[in-house]
């Protein structure tokens, strides 16, 4: 049997939360995989965007395309690079 868990840890500083993923198998190694994820506030969101030079033509609330609204899971942009001159 495999064995998996997960560990989390999140930097109070910048919002960050690092993840472990382990695996530990039947013949006792041990497969760790780290992640990282920030959640930024939707305005701090669009800021970022604006300066990495790509437009939004449109924001979905959840995966499934919905508006967003109040309580939405996400903020999903939809859109492209931005034209060059």
């Amino acid at each position: 049997m495999v064995e998996r868990w997960n560990d989390a840890r999140i930097d109070p500083e910048t919002g960050i939360v690092t993840y472990e993923t382990h695996q530990l198998l039947p013949d006792g190694k041990r497969h760790p995989a780290q992640s990282q994820i920030a959640f930024p506030t939707f305005a701090d969101l669009v800021a970022e965007i604006a300066t990495a030079g790509v437009r939004v033509n449109r924001w979905a609330g959840d995966a499934a395309g919905g508006p967003i609204r109040q309580g939405c899971p996400d903020f999903i942009p939809i859109g492209g690079l931005t034209d060059q001159p």
